[in-house]
């Protein structure tokens, strides 16, 4: 069974987010499984180290009055033999991944292309991701080819995948049978036309698959999403057990396992030491993550406070908006024994909170499917999470971590302090520390999951 997974992102080749890693990762799982995954990319600047090489394949589309070349080179995952096909522009579209003005008319010309090589691959299913590609499944309808659209993140409120009526018409791309959710707005949304067209429509955890449906959540496609009820599931992300894995772990500075917890004592001082501090019996808490409101910083930052006064330590890692920043920098002097705000992007020292943290707290206001809990949880640091998305679906309550609803600062609060209190029970605490770092966060479960919604579209 050939499945050609297509995507604005690739980790290691072409990524920024979460996106990425997971188009890296679940084809890796798929193909020891049996399924052979073959990855679609934009040939990005980036891709060129990976040394692609040209294919013998030449796709070509039209723009306007002119018909565009797009010569097809060929290059492989890192550390596999899956096949990776790039795509690449003769005006230089996609030097970057993101951020241009005409973001949606380049992806929605870069899914015209490869609906076209889909066809020459002779492949079983098509598998698109996210609003870059959605289209790819509305340019397949016709041909009988089962097309699955998988949503990591529906960006409620935003027209980032909008498209006008002139550019889709410069594609030759029939938009008869295209929806408008927005009546005020020229053009149409991407992603709706995905969920119209798409012969399957999956989330990344069952919960978020729920929350899509309504208009917090799902925006001005949620009624889409409840008309596609039969048709949509959620799966839940995977992490990389192999990198994910404290016993093994080279970028820590002593290993340990739920067998044997004792190096997690080590980590929590190299933690200490890497921040400036000198060790204590504080309990520590970890955050690593983008500092917005949606990931719930601003309250967090009004409880820091209170967890000074209680002697709590708090190392948070991570960039974002400038008022969460400032406010951060402020309570960091202010409390600087208990406090530490770490305003960048810094992998080694995000590996050290995982590992020497007591606690990582992830109190998003919406969070699809999260990775950081479930890698937390891969080393001991039990999360404490709001009861939303993929947050939901892989933390359970004082067995795994700690989860709070509704969300509010108070809540927040209160629900710190009831983990704080296991903590101080050593027998309880370690036992659950063991539960977490036993669960199954590999890929392994989705990709079966993957493989039968294939099996079942090829075979209806």
């Amino acid at each position: 069974m050939k499945v050609l997974f297509v995507a604005a992102e690739c980790s290691p080749l072409a990524k920024v987010g979460g996106l990425g890693d997971v188009i890296g990762a679940l084809p890796k799982a798929l193909a020891k499984i049996g399924v052979e995954p073959i990855i679609v990319l934009p040939y990005y600047r980036a891709i060129e180290k990976y040394k692609p090489e040209k294919s013998a394949i030449t796709i070509e589309t039209i723009d306007g009055e002119n018909k565009i070349k797009w010569p097809v080179f060929d290059t492989v995952l890192p550390d596999t033999e899956i096949k990776v096909f790039l795509l690449r522009h003769p005006d230089g579209w996609f030097k970057d991944i993101y951020g241009w003005p005409d973001d949606a008319f380049r992806f929605a010309a870069f899914s015209t292309a490869t609906a076209k090589l889909a066809q020459k691959l002779k492949v079983d299913v098509v598998h698109v991701h996210d609003w870059h590609t959605a289209l790819v499944t509305v340019v397949l309808k016709d041909e009988k080819l089962p097309t699955i659209l998988t949503i990591h993140n529906v960006h409620p409120g935003t027209e980032m995948d909008h498209i006008d009526i002139a550019e889709l018409t410069e594609l030759s791309v029939d938009i008869s049978k295209f929806v408008s959710i927005k009546e005020n707005h020229p053009g149409y949304d991407l992603l709706a036309q995905g969920v119209v067209s798409a012969d399957f429509i999956t989330t990344v955890s069952p919960t978020h698959a729920e929350e899509i449906k309504t208009e917090a959540f799902g925006g001005s496609l949620a009624e889409l999403f409840r008309r596609r009820s039969n048709d949509l599931e959620g799966v839940v992300n995977g992490i990389d057990i192999e990198v994910f894995n404290p016993a093994t772990d080279p970028n820590i500075i002593e290993n340990y396992s739920a067998e044997d917890l004792t190096g997690k004592t080590a980590c929590r001082k190299d933690l200490e030491t890497s921040v400036g501090w000198e060790h204590s019996d504080a309990p520590v808490l970890g955050v690593v993550t983008r500092l917005t409101n949606q990931k719930g910083l601003d309250l967090i930052a009004s409880i820091l406070p209170d967890l000074a006064s209680a002697g709590t330590k708090v190392i948070i890692l991570g960039t974002g908006e400038e008022a969460i920043e400032s406010k951060l920098t402020n309570l960091a002097k202010k409390y600087s024994d208990n406090l530490k705000a770490i305003l960048r992007f810094d992998a080694a020292l995000a590996q050290k909170i995982y590992a020497g943290a007591d606690l990582f707290l992830m109190p998003s206001r919406f969070e699809p499917c999260g990775l950081g809990q479930m890698i937390a949880m891969r080393y001991g640091t039990l999360p404490v999470v709001n009861k939303t998305g993929g947050l939901a679906d892989t933390v359970i309550d004082n067995q795994t971590g700690f989860v709070l609803e509704p969300l509010s600062a108070k809540n927040l609060l209160t629900t710190i302090e009831r983990a704080l209190a296991v903590w101080h029970d050593h027998f309880s605490w370690a036992t659950m520390q063991q539960t977490a770092m036993r669960q199954d966060f590999s890929w392994n479960k989705s990709a079966q999951r993957y493989a039968e919604i294939y099996q079942k579209l090829i075979s209806d």
